[in-house]
């Protein structure tokens, strides 16, 4: 029956190596395959096993469990003396533990004080250093701050750290213990809230578990974070320790070969404490943790003695057996009955371990066993055998076999495939008609943000829908170009540049065309914002903080002076911040997407026209700056804008481009204030590092639409 859940986290820190004593190899069917049903063998007398003798004779144990608590303000437990005196009892019996009681201290009820457990794990530093030691507690434990401790029976609740038994003194005792085989067993849980009777679930463990490491150790545990263990006490013991005791009795012994190892023990707790504490309503699955743990199925725990006791037994007879069926296949071939291929055959098939046999081996060692008990003439063994596939037969067969497995898995994995992009357009399509009605129902000025919003998301599943081009079009209308808020009252102006096609570069009738201007027709095939001035300093610092033209030459500082000394990797840094400042993309325009800006339509030399005469109202150049005595980069928008609304596209600071000039350069645009006026053409190219920072040198931002 399902009873109140003892919130204990049941912890099995096993430490352990491997034993040196051999196991018995277990029968096999096999062995006596083909005998009949009336052999008249007699049974080989086997002496009465002890589990000395093959898991080994230097073992002892610590038992510990505590019911009552002198303290009355600790709550009492029920099982925990029962539990440990279940393991005392499996671990002392010569059928099973094998460990001399004279090895063994079981404390339990009143004798399990702070004293008693601490000069017994003392006395542990004795053993010799091939020992195996087992070390079990159950009762109380409590965990504060980064400490975790057993409660023992005389501990005083008001001062744990006094009176209880710290974890460090436990792990202090476990290192001084020569031998690498320690098994702990910790059935406790380590929530102070449990002492103080309050509900605790096992929360921390790992922090617990972490203080116990070691060489050869392994770690069971009996319930992961946020269990809780169960108390059954139709099962007499708690869920864990139950599958425990059972699994160390002998059900653990998953291949029958009558040891119980660690990996057995293991599965077996694994499987059936999850099992019986889902049919009580709970959830409780141990953990296991390996540390530093070789050939874990070689660790020997405890045996069942009459199932090795048979096996034993069943191991004599077999080897009798197969002695009787050699000399009688020698006979039968000295008498001609037999070939030679025949008998040869049937001598590998005999002294071979059966579980390594395949199918078609053990098929004729059938055969050959018939044959040898006299069940089977030995004129028709051959035609047995003729009828097993040979192995040149079996491999032509698997490869058949495997070609035609990876063809349906071939296709089984296409047709998958084939669902899931089905599916995945199935889903695509509904949300790309899902967001074209929410862009539809909101095509006004009042929602049309909520409308441009679902057409961006609309327009990365479909880049081709031209629909939603068309309508986001219409509906940016109603906004005008976005305008940036940076913060503090600082904001960043931007214009619409609509795609197209131009010519870019100069022809060769262009007065100072250089050679890398050579004209070739671009398309700009999408929309995009450009900021409607170079970058100042003001918009620079709202976004960066920082002030990198502050004390160098030829720069006057101002609010809407152009922000300058900053190189191409510094303007992509304040691209990425702004992009996450505004939730737009904001980035560098291309050496093209510059050069149609900056032309506006146009096809001479500079945006209003071929000559330079006018080109002191639209630009800050070495003319109109040095006459005037300002030897420095002008605020922005102080001249006329090209015929798109853009400033300073001529002149005042180079601007960085995205493109790279060559291999270790980065397109400059633009000219500058102490540059003649054919450097400040449309066409003009310009370059510098990417690290390079000078007082001409700034940039203006791009926007996708």
């Amino acid at each position: 029956m399902f009873t109140p859940l003892r919130t204990r986290l049941i912890s099995l820190l096993a430490l352990l190596t491997l034993s040196a004593t051999a196991l018995a190899q277990p029968a096999t069917s096999a062995d006596v395959a083909g005998s009949a049903a009336n052999d008249t063998r007699k049974a080989v007398g086997v002496e009465a096993i002890k589990a000395i003798d093959h898991v080994g004779q230097q073992r002892y144990a610590l038992v510990i469990g505590i019911n009552d608590y002198a303290d009355a303000k600790i709550p009492d437990l029920t099982l925990c003396e029962k539990d440990a005196k279940a393991i005392y009892d499996v671990l002392t019996s010569s059928q099973t533990g094998g460990i001399d009681k004279a090895n063994t201290t079981l404390l339990v009820g009143k004798d399990a004080t702070s004293r008693n457990i601490r000069k017994a794990l003392a006395d542990l530093r004795k053993i010799p250093a091939d020992a195996t030691v087992f070390i079990y507690f159950s009762g109380h434990g409590a965990k504060e701050g980064d400490e975790a401790f057993w409660v023992t029976q005389d501990c005083e609740l008001a001062d744990l750290a006094a009176t209880a038994l710290p974890d460090r003194d436990v792990r202090a005792f476990l290192d001084r213990i020569p031998s690498s085989r320690v098994i702990v067993m910790i059935d406790s849980c380590y929530a102070a809230a449990t002492v103080k009777g309050g509900k605790a679930l096992a929360t921390e463990f790992d922090a617990v578990l972490s203080k116990f490491t070691g060489k050869g150790r392994a770690y069971l545990m009996a319930a992961g974070s946020g269990e809780e263990a169960i108390e059954a006490k139709d099962l007499k013991h708690s869920v864990f320790t139950h599958y425990l005791v059972e699994g160390l009795s002998g059900k653990a012994d998953d291949n029958g070969d009558g040891v119980v190892v660690l990996p057995e023990l293991t599965n077996y707790i694994d499987k059936h404490v999850a099992d019986e504490a889902r049919i009580r309503g709970g959830v409780q699955k141990p953990v296991v943790k390996l540390d530093d743990v070789q050939e874990p199925s070689k660790f020997k725990l405890t045996i069942d003695a009459d199932r090795l006791q048979r096996n034993l037994q069943e191991t004599t007879q077999s080897k009798l057996l197969r002695e009787k069926r050699l000399s009688t296949l020698e006979k039968l071939y000295l008498d001609d009955k037999l070939t030679r291929d025949q008998t040869q055959l049937g001598q590998l098939l005999l002294g071979s371990d059966p579980s390594k046999l395949d199918e078609n081996d053990r098929k004729r060692l059938t055969y050959f066993a018939q044959v040898l008990d006299g069940e089977l003439t030995p004129d028709k063994l051959q035609r047995a055998l003729d009828l097993i596939e040979t192995p040149a037969q079996r491999q032509v067969r698997l490869a058949k076999e495997a070609t035609m497995r990876a063809e349906a898995e071939r296709l089984v994995r296409e047709a998958a495939e084939k669902a899931r992009m089905v599916e995945m357009e199935n889903v695509r399509q509904t949300k790309i008609t899902d967001l074209w009605k929410t862009a539809l129902a909101n095509d006004n000025k009042t929602a049309g943000k909520a409308a441009l919003a679902a057409l961006e998301e609309l327009l990365k599943l479909d880049p081709n829908h031209g629909e939603a081009k068309k309508l986001r079009e219409k509906i940016s209308g109603y906004f005008g170009p976005p305008v940036l808020d940076l913060g503090n009252g600082v904001k960043l102006a931007t214009v619409k540049i609509q795609s197209g096609k131009f010519t870019m570069g100069s022809p060769a009738s262009e007065a100072a065309r250089k050679n890398d201007e050579t004209q070739k027709s671009v398309t700009i095939d999408k929309d995009f914002y450009m900021g409607e001035s170079e970058v100042t300093q003001a918009q620079w610092k709202a976004v960066m903080g920082t002030t990198p033209w502050k004390g160098q030459s030829n720069v006057k500082e101002g609010d809407a002076y152009p922000a300058t000394y900053v190189s191409w990797d510094d303007a992509q840094a304040f691209m990425q911040k702004l992009s996450q400042l505004t939730g737009k993309k904001v980035r560098l325009p291309s050496e093209a997407e510059w050069e149609y800006a900056c032309r506006a339509g146009t096809t001479t030399a500079y945006s209003f026209g071929d000559s330079d005469r006018n080109l002191s109202d639209y630009a800050w150049w070495r003319k109109n700056a040095f006459d005037i005595g300002e030897e420095y980069a002008h605020e922005v928008k102080t001249k006329k804008p090209n015929p798109w609304g853009l400033y300073d596209m001529h002149g005042n600071v180079w601007e960085w481009c995205e493109d790279r000039y060559d291999a270790t350069s980065r397109v400059l645009r633009g000219g500058c204030w102490i540059y003649s006026p054919e450097i400040c053409r449309s066409a003009y190219r310009g370059w510098d590092s990417p690290v390079g920072r000078d007082f001409n040198v700034g940039f203006r931002v791009v926007l996708d639409f």
